[in-house]
Formats: C-alpha cells, sequence, structure tokens
C-alpha cells in the first residue's frame, strides 16, 4: 500500500514537471515568434534568440528524459500490479483447497466423533451388567464350597461364560473408545497447527 502510493506521488511530480516543461517552451516559442515577426536586425535581439533557441533545445531535452521516465515508471508499476494480482490467485487458491482440506478433515472428525459417541453409550448400557457379574462373582466366592455329589449348575456356568464374553467386549470398546478419543484430539491439534502456518 505504502509503495504504490509513493509510486503515484512520483508520477504526480513528473506529470508537473512535464506541464512545467511545456509551459516553458510555449512561452520561448512565442517570444521567439514576436520577435521574428518585427523584423529586427540588432545584434543582441540576435542574441537573444539564440539563447532562447538553446533553451528551448535543453527544455526539449528535459521534457523527452521526463517522459521516457514516466513510461518507465508506469511499467514498473503494471509489472508490480500483475505480481501483486498472481500472487493473490495463488494465495486464493491454496485458500480454496486449505477450507476443501478442512472440511474433509472436519467430516471425517465428526465421523469418528459419532462412534466414539456410540460406543460410550454402548459402555453405559454394558456397565451396569459387568457390575452385576462382578458382584455376583465376588458373592460365588464368597460363599461355602457346594457338595462334591451336587452337579455343577449348568445356569451359572452360563452366566460366567458370558460375564466372561463381555468383559472382554467391554474392553475392547473401551480400548477403542481411547484410541479414537486420542486420534480426535490429534486431528484437532493438527488443524489449528495448518491454520496457524496459513496465517
Amino acid at each position: 500500500g505504502f509503495k504504490m502510493n509513493e509510486d503515484r506521488s512520483i508520477t504526480a511530480q513528473l506529470k508537473a514537471q512535464v506541464r512545467d516543461l511545456q509551459q516553458s517552451l510555449k512561452i520561448n516559442k512565442e517570444l521567439m515568434q514576436n520577435v521574428l515577426l518585427e523584423g529586427i536586425t540588432d545584434q543582441s535581439v540576435k542574441d537573444l534568440i539564440q539563447r532562447l533557441e538553446k533553451e528551448n533545445s535543453r527544455l526539449s531535452v528535459a521534457l523527452n528524459k521526463e517522459h521516457k521516465e514516466k513510461i518507465q515508471l508506469y511499467e514498473a508499476i503494471k509489472k508490480r500490479k500483475e505480481q501483486f494480482d498472481k500472487d493473490h490467485e495463488v494465495m486464493k487458491d491454496k485458500e480454496q483447497k486449505f477450507d476443501a482440506y478442512l472440511k474433509n478433515f472436519r467430516k471425517d472428525l465428526d465421523e469418528r466423533k459419532r462412534t466414539i459417541d456410540k460406543q460410550a453409550k454402548t459402555i453405559d448400557k454394558l456397565r451396569p451388567m459387568a457390575e452385576k457379574f462382578e458382584r455376583e462373582g465376588e458373592l460365588r466366592v464368597r460363599s461355602p464350597p457346594a457338595s462334591k455329589k451336587d452337579p455343577p449348575p449348568t445356569e451359572n456356568g452360563n452366566k460366567n461364560s458370558n460375564t466372561s464374553m463381555e468383559s472382554v467386549e467391554i474392553d475392547e470398546i473401551i480400548n477403542e473408545n481411547e484410541r479414537l478419543t486420542k486420534d480426535l484430539k490429534k486431528a484437532n491439534e493438527e488443524i489449528d497447527r495448518l491454520r496457524n502456518n496459513l496465517c
């Protein structure tokens, strides 16, 4: 922004100088024409005409130089603007790609979160059953051993088997839940890191 303002200021100065030079040329030409029209042949007047011609020549050179500098400055500003537009397009493309990446990342995170929530609900449902089986197991350990003549209770045997299976399932779900929670945390950290890099 500052550089562009500086360029505009220089351009304005050049335009003002060109206008001044053009005005000087105009005045000098008018003076020469007036002198020539009057047909004065005095030496001092001839000297004046020579000086005016010399000054006009100097002004023409200066005018051409200013004009050339003005064109160079314009080309430099134009090139800088083109580069700025190009950089802007590149940045815009990067932002769009990053937004698309974030969108997919968020979608994946939402899916993982739904899985975690679903498994958390399953754990909540299974926990009372597990606690119940655990209490029953403690009671069986504390109770006196059954007579050798009595056959092993089939029903309780099934319950023990079920308890074992339920416990394994709960452990697996808890482990998976913890793993997904860690993944979710890492993913959120990655999003923050990417956003900071973009800024």
